[in-house]
C-alpha cells in the first residue's frame, strides 16, 4: 500500500512496535490487498524465528505462486503513498540537519568561535 507496516509517532515507539511485531492492515489503504498477500506478510513478520518463513518457503507461498491473471495490478495508490513516505523521510532528515546546524552555531558562539 506504500507505507511501512509499523507506525509510531517517534522512532522509539516505532522500534517498540517492530520488536513486538505490533502492526495492522488499516483500511482503506490495505483494502485492495488480498488476504493471501496479508498472510504472506504475517508469516514473514513472525517474531519467532522457528515459525518465520525462510526465503525458500516464502517463494513457495501461494500468493507468489499465483499467476498474474485475475490479480489487480493497479499500484497507483501504493506509488502515491510511497512517494509521500519518501518525501516525509527526506523532510525529517532536513529538519534534523537544520537543528544540528543551529545547535553547532550556538555552541560555537558560546565558545567565541566565529565563522
Amino acid at each position: 500500500c506504500g507505507f511501512p507496516p509499523f507506525y509510531g509517532n517517534t522512532e522509539a515507539e516505532m522500534f517498540d512496535k517492530i520488536c513486538s511485531a505490533q502492526y495492522t492492515f488499516p483500511s482503506p489503504f490495505w483494502d485492495a490487498v488480498s488476504e493471501d498477500a496479508k498472510d504472506l506478510i504475517d508469516l514473514l513478520l513472525e517474531l519467532n524465528p522457528k515459525k518465520r518463513l525462510t526465503a525458500e518457503q516464502a517463494l513457495e507461498h501461494s500468493w507468489l505462486k499465483k499467476t498474474t491473471t485475475g490479480l489487480s495490478t493497479n499500484l497507483s495508490s501504493a506509488l502515491v503513498e510511497l512517494k509521500r513516505y519518501n518525501a516525509t523521510k527526506k523532510f525529517r532528515k532536513a529538519v534534523i540537519v537544520v537543528l544540528a546546524a543551529n545547535k553547532l552555531r550556538s555552541v560555537m558562539k558560546l565558545h567565541g568561535i566565529v565563522v
